[in-house]
């Protein structure tokens, strides 16, 4: 399913030289988006030289009776382990979890757990502090926002 890309441009420009005032320079900064966020949401705020915003999105998941619990989610994780020697989830097997999940975008929810879930950015899933991650990241699903920041 082709989903059109959002892409953001913020424009602007900063002074550079805080005590005078009279050093600026100009800024671009663009932002993939997710095709389900709430544009008509956005909100930013600009303090002490920062630019931070959010943009709120919806994620739907599958229907269910009850929520699952953080153990359920581990275990549908672990479930798409292939390499069963490592122990490691790469990006096909979190797509695969995602979408068993009820992920409407796996794609993107896969790409934004591993910004959240690896923190030494090898884009795998690899030991039992990033599965915890994922899991905390996972189990949050709903109460999302995609917050941005930069100076």
């Amino acid at each position: 399913m082709y989903s059109p890309r959002i892409l953001i441009r913020i424009t602007g420009q900063r002074s550079l030289d805080l005590d005078h005032d009279h050093v600026w320079s100009r800024f671009l900064k663009e932002i993939d988006l997710a095709p389900n966020c709430k544009l008509h949401e956005m909100r930013a705020k600009f303090v002490n030289n920062i630019l931070r915003g959010v943009i709120p999105y919806d994620v739907a998941t599958k229907t269910r009776d009850k929520p699952l619990t953080a153990n359920q989610i581990r275990e549908i994780f672990t479930r798409h382990v292939k390499d069963l020697d490592n122990n490691v989830l790469g990006w096909n097997e979190l797509k695969a979890a995602f979408s068993e999940l009820g992920a409407s975008y796996p794609d993107f929810r896969v790409d934004r757990a591993l910004v959240f879930a690896d923190p030494n950015g090898d884009g795998l899933i690899a030991s039992d502090y990033e599965m915890d991650e994922l899991v905390c990241y996972a189990w949050l699903d709903g109460v999302e926002e995609i917050e941005w920041c930069f100076d």
